[in-house]
């Protein structure tokens, strides 16, 4: 239990809310501003890369000593390069539902789990440049983007790859490599979808890769690159755990993410990161054919994550959602955007749920005063400050976790008396995420004014944004097989 000098109350947040001093928010609505202009006088190409899964210290640019992202590594050195990017919840259908609209998990009520539907109220970025005249394409790699779950809206064409013939055909005739998460199927399928569009320019194109979700499956021809080199670390082994446990992943490797017998962690470890290796050498070949399609001059690129993944950290294995720490909260995020002086770094911690404004503004329209994110523009242009502070949850319990970061702080508030007694035991969790970015030392006792600061702050925040009148979780969605099977397959569902 946390020393009773330390203890806020929950009840007791609005009166601290009032007695700190309110801060310009990227988190409150953002008041109505004018277009930015676009970069060319044509309606500009904006392109959103996802990975699924990709945590972003196992990238060489964020400081990962394998060299598992040759081509991103150059892609955001030569370009923008967030270093402290953070998902709004690590979990892939909240995340891409906040991603998507720039609004945050509380605003949206879609968190804690997966294969719940986007209702139509709610207004997607493909919306958006649909109604401003884009073409929009998406193609997909994970179940949880079905279009029974509401993420085709605004799409002119929406592939999900798990369904598609063309993907069939072609994993019948490569025997061995993983029919379901493959990413070069994603770029088939992808430049298959524009070439059904035709469009050259106003074109608004989503691509979704899951290569590195659990099981770890590379392609064999990749499964034993970082195999036996020199950060191969064969004492640590895990528990597998029995099939009666499921889809938890405390205290050792699911059911849905053991591969074979194998306990040694570092195995695991290799097989993700060749995973990552081989949708690096994909996207390379995304971008290489958008250049000589034409479609990359004056276009955004953003490339990022929906979350990332814990690989034996905290205890959890194979696995995301249940906490915020790094490992799985913090993301990747690179970007191309024309007409900058380059390279540029952004050392300020940014949220996914900056995105939708930064595309729209891009693209010259107006932003929606309801937007809960920020506009990236000025910021990377060095004329505004970034977002002060970044929320995000976790968690499966119905009081699930918050977390806020500010600059080298993160203040976690666990909640729920279960989730506390799986991580810290401690109600609050303070970490120096500079000095400890593997969040070990809780230091909310040895730092009550840096604890108070930032409970002050978490306190403000939520007062100002206030539940929904009526909390609405999603509709249940029936499921095709094929979907259902990817799904188990993933372990989403047993």
């Amino acid at each position: 239990m946390n020393p009773p000098a330390f203890r806020v109350a929950w009840l007791s947040f609005a009166a601290l809310a009032l007695a700190a001093p309110r801060a310009q928010s990227q988190t409150e609505p953002v008041a109505p501003v004018a277009p930015a202009t676009p970069v060319a006088a044509k309606r500009p190409n904006v392109f959103l890369i996802t990975i699924d899964t990709l945590r972003a210290d196992h990238l060489g640019i964020y400081g990962y000593p394998r060299r598992t992202s040759p081509h991103l590594n150059r892609f955001g050195r030569e370009n923008v390069f967030f270093r402290h990017p953070l998902c709004q919840w690590p979990k892939t259908t909240p995340s891409f539902a906040s991603m998507l609209t720039g609004l945050h998990p509380r605003t949206t009520t879609i968190k804690r789990i997966c294969g719940v539907e986007v209702p139509d109220k709610l207004v997607l970025v493909a919306e958006r440049f649909q109604a401003a005249g884009w073409k929009t394409v998406g193609v997909v790699s994970n179940p949880n983007l079905d279009v029974g779950f509401g993420f085709a809206q605004g799409f002119d064409d929406y592939t999900e790859g798990w369904k598609d013939e063309q993907r069939k055909r072609i994993t019948a005739e490569i025997p061995g490599d993983s029919p379901d998460s493959y990413a070069k199927f994603v770029n088939l399928q992808f430049f298959s979808a524009l070439d059904r569009v035709g469009a050259k320019e106003g074109l608004f194109a989503w691509v979704h890769y899951s290569d590195p979700h659990a099981p770890y499956e590379p392609p064999k021809v990749y499964a034993s690159k970082f195999v036996d080199d020199a950060w191969y670390d064969t004492t640590r082994h895990a528990t597998l755990l029995p099939e009666s446990e499921g889809t938890l992943s405390y205290g050792g490797i699911p059911v849905h993410a053991a591969l074979g017998g194998r306990t040694e962690l570092a195995w695991y470890l290799a097989q993700y990161d060749a995973e990552i290796f081989a949708t690096d050498e994909q996207i390379d070949i995304l971008l290489d054919g958008l250049e000589k399609r034409g479609l990359l001059k004056d276009a955004l690129v953003i490339v990022t994550s929906d979350h990332g993944e814990s690989i034996g950290e905290h205890d959890w294995y194979c696995e995301h959602g249940p906490h915020p720490y790094e490992d799985c909260a913090k993301v990747p995020l690179l970007m191309k955007v024309p007409g900058l002086e380059l390279p540029v770094t952004v050392e300020q911690p940014v949220g996914l749920i900056d995105l939708v404004p930064t595309m729209l503004s891009f693209a010259g329209l107006e932003l929606d005063p309801k937007l809960e994110g920020v506009d990236l523009l000025p910021v990377i242009r060095g004329v505004a400050e970034p977002p002060d502070h970044v929320v995000t949850g976790a968690g499966y319990a119905e009081d699930s976790m918050r977390a806020i970061r500010v600059g080298r702080w993160k203040l976690i508030h666990v909640r729920d008396p279960v989730e506390r007694a799986r991580l810290t035991g401690e109600e609050w969790e303070l970490y120096d995420v500079d000095a400890d970015p593997k969040e070990l030392e809780n230091l909310a006792a040895a730092r009550p004014d840096v604890l108070l600061a930032l409970q002050r702050r978490m306190a403000d925040w939520l007062f100002h944004h206030p539940m929904p009148a009526q909390e609405e979780t999603g509709a249940a969605t029936p499921l095709d097989p094929r979907t259902e099977e990817l799904l188990r397959k993933f372990g989403y569902i047993k």
